[in-house]
């Protein structure tokens, strides 16, 4: 059986370098740039009597996934693709947005970008949000990560749609030129005077250094499938999840989507790390998901090839979890 994606995907993580104004991004961020920017609006999942498990419905909506992920530039595998993960992550800042009653900013901070694909697309979360509260407050997102290429990204795409430009938008760094995909550029058509509403800031750094930021600074951190990417090994997340709970405020929430199974024991350990930390899961808002990301990319060339032998069986093998600061 051939690897996940998303192993695959982990597997070429490294640090990009930039050396003479030149980037040399690492496997992962030089294929993520190129990312497709897309988003499930169905219910794809059929369930089971198991309660971690689902099965592929048919239809034109698994034909679209099916041919997303058999393009040469797979959809940004972000907050925004999976219709479960866009709709629990909106719920929580729609909470937080709503409950946020200081003069002073909402401080987000966003723990590690894939691309400016991925990060657009959770901007774009937070207007749907600020739109569902109508919560009249003001934004400050930080985009935090230890390669710089994917903030020089944001930086030069959001400079690139200050301009009226009739053709699609495009954005240099250093001597490379990128054109923002198709669909993102007519999303951002549509509300780029409302992104302005968020300010937008960088930090290029280690997550696991805990003078990159103050403590108590963000009411909000989000981090999408890092424990994935740092191949579920607690000795680097321990760092990590310890300065989150250093630079959350008291009664701050870290919002995150966890490539662990709710039901393991592997799970459990993980939610009392948090635990002893300071960081408290709220079990009662944290839920299993899937991703298609943890499939094989031959599970989508059989369904547009039509070879079905038996319901395709998803696996709830994630969880979306909402840990509160104490």
């Amino acid at each position: 059986m051939s690897q996940k994606i998303q192993t695959k995907l982990n597997d070429s993580a490294h640090i990009c370098s930039h050396d003479n104004g030149k980037n040399t991004p690492c496997g992962y961020h030089q294929s993520r740039v190129h990312c497709q920017f897309a988003a499930i609006k169905d219910d794809l999942l059929q369930t089971s009597q198991d309660s971690f498990h689902g099965f592929l419905k048919e239809g034109p909506s698994t034909t679209q996934l099916a041919k997303w992920f058999s393009e040469t530039n797979l959809p940004a595998g972000s907050w925004y693709l999976v219709k479960e993960q866009r709709m629990w992550l909106k719920q929580r800042l729609v909470e937080r947005f709503n409950e946020h009653k200081s003069s002073q900013p909402l401080q987000v901070m966003v723990a590690g970008v894939a691309s400016y694909v991925h990060a657009l697309g959770q901007l774009l979360l937070y207007l749907e949000a600020l739109q569902e509260s109508q919560s009249k407050i003001n934004i400050v997102v930080t985009f935090v990560d230890r390669c710089d290429f994917p903030l020089k990204q944001i930086a030069g795409f959001l400079e690139a749609i200050k301009s009226k430009a009739f053709f699609r938008y495009k954005f240099k760094i250093g001597d490379e030129k990128f054109t923002c995909c198709k669909q993102l550029d007519k999303e951002i058509r549509e509300k780029r005077e409302q992104l302005k509403q968020i300010e937008v800031l960088y930090r290029f750094g280690d997550l696991s250094d805990a003078s990159l930021f103050p403590s108590r600074q963000f009411d909000v951190i989000t981090e999408h499938f890092m424990t994935s990417l740092l191949y579920k090994k607690f000795d680097s997340i321990r760092p990590i999840r310890a300065n989150y709970a250093y630079w959350l405020k008291n009664d701050g929430r870290l919002l995150s989507a966890d490539g662990l199974r709710t039901d393991s024991e592997l799970y459990q350990v993980f939610t009392e790390l948090n635990r002893d930390l300071g960081l408290i899961v709220d079990a009662e808002k944290s839920v299993p998901v899937w991703d298609p990301y943890g499939l094989q990319q031959e599970t989508f060339q059989n369904i547009l090839e039509g070879n079905k032998q038996r319901r395709i069986s998803v696996e709830l093998d994630n969880t979306l979890s909402e840990f509160v600061k104490q």
